[in-house]
C-alpha cells in the first residue's frame, strides 16, 4: 500500500491530509509536501491555541462575576433590606432597582429565571443538532459573531485547497477533501 493509502486506514489526520500525500507519492515530492503540511498544521494549531488562550480570562471573569452577583443579590441585600423600610422613595433609583432585583430572584420569579436559563441551555444543545445547525445557517447573518467564523473557515478552506493544488492534485479531486477537513 501506498502512505496515503496506509494512514486512510486510521483516520488519525484531517482527510486533506491524506490527500496531499497521495498527489506528492504521484508527484515525487513527499518531502515538499511534509514541509507544507507541518507548516499548516503548526499555523492551525498555534491559531488555535491563542484563541483559546485569548478566550480562557475572559469567560473565567464572566463566570466569576455572575456568581458573585448572583450571591450579592440573593444573599447580601436582603440583609440590607430592613434597613431601607420606609425611605423607598428617598433612595437612589439603581438601588431601588437593586432591591427590586433581589426581590424578585428570591420570589417565584426567581425559580422562573433558573427555567429560562435551563432552556438555554436546551436551545443551546438543539444548536449543535443537525436541524439546529440548519436553522442557525438560514439565520447566521443576524448572529452576531458568525462574519469573523465564516473568515476563519474560508482562510482554512484557502489554505487546505491551495496546500492540495500545489501538491499536484486537481481541483476535482481536491474540493472533497477540503470539504471533508472543514468541520
Amino acid at each position: 500500500e501506498t502512505l496515503a493509502q496506509a494512514l486512510e486506514c486510521r483516520p488519525v489526520f484531517p482527510a486533506y491530509v491524506t490527500g496531499v500525500i497521495a498527489a506528492a507519492e504521484r508527484s515525487g515530492h513527499l518531502d515538499r509536501a511534509f514541509d507544507t503540511l507541518a507548516t499548516r498544521m503548526n499555523e492551525l494549531a498555534s491559531a488555535r491555541r491563542e484563541l483559546m488562550t485569548a478566550l480562557a480570562y475572559p469567560v473565567a471573569v464572566l463566570a466569576a462575576t455572575m456568581v458573585a452577583l448572583v450571591i450579592v443579590v440573593t444573599a447580601v441585600i436582603p440583609q440590607f433590606e430592613p434597613l431601607f423600610e420606609g425611605e423607598e422613595q428617598r433612595l437612589p433609583t439603581v438601588t431601588r432597582f437593586v432591591l427590586a432585583l433581589s426581590r424578585i430572584l428570591n420570589s417565584a420569579f426567581g425559580w422562573i429565571a433558573l427555567a429560562v436559563l435551563i432552556v438555554g441551555g436546551l436551545i443551546t444543545l438543539w444548536l449543535r443538532s443537525e436541524h439546529g445547525r440548519q436553522a442557525a445557517s438560514r439565520s447566521r447573518r443576524f448572529i452576531p459573531g458568525m462574519g469573523v467564523r465564516d473568515q476563519y473557515l474560508a482562510a482554512r478552506f484557502a489554505t487546505i485547497l491551495g496546500t492540495l493544488l500545489n501538491n499536484g492534485m486537481t481541483i476535482v479531486r481536491a474540493l472533497p477533501l477540503v470539504r471533508r477537513g472543514l468541520s
